[in-house]
């Protein structure tokens, strides 16, 4: 697959998920919320395209390191404690944490 029908794949989700998100996910959530999620605090990132880019790097930052710390040291510590706490559990755990990481790379 080359760079342009990926680029093209992405642009075609990204607007799958835009489009679910105004015309699904927002009313659904008014219909049992009662009221539209307030997104006022945004208002500043609106034509400042600096100010996003500190947010994004901030958000993609936290988001990473909160997936390493939680998913992959709490999650793996959680399995080797529930398969019995030794070598051979430590070395399943590692491989049932991996595998999820990995099927979306093999695609």
């Amino acid at each position: 697959m080359g760079w342009s029908r990926t680029i093209a794949w992405s642009l075609l989700g990204a607007a799958i998920c835009v489009v679910l998100g105004t015309w699904v996910v927002d009313p659904l959530t008014a219909r049992f919320t009662g009221q539209l999620p307030d997104v006022s605090s945004f208002r500043p990132l609106v034509g400042s395209w600096r100010l996003l880019l500190v947010y994004l790097t901030i958000a993609w930052t936290l988001a990473a390191f909160g997936e390493e710390i939680i998913y992959r040291s709490y999650l793996c510590n959680r399995l080797t404690d529930v398969l019995g706490n030794n070598r051979r559990a430590q070395m399943i755990a590692i491989l049932l944490r991996a595998y999820p990481n990995n099927i979306p790379i093999a695609f």
